[in-house]
């Protein structure tokens, strides 16, 4: 990830690589059944992430 600071902004932006069948999302998994040929479907895939935090007060009571 890349983090930067830009006074009162954080920005964190970067990927993560996932393998879905760690959380036990099996379907049309290759590592779980033989016979998918060309029905068979990715374990892993990637996430894009930015992340911006700004400080002050974001909440206001009336």
């Amino acid at each position: 990830a890349k983090i930067s600071v830009d006074k009162n902004v954080v920005k964190a932006n970067g990927t993560a690589k996932i393998d879905r069948t760690k959380w036990d999302i099996r379907y049309g998994s290759g590592k779980f059944f033989d016979s998918l040929g060309d029905n068979m479907i990715y374990d892993d895939f990637e996430i894009t992430f930015e992340l911006v935090a700004k400080s002050g007060n974001a909440l206001t009571s009336k």
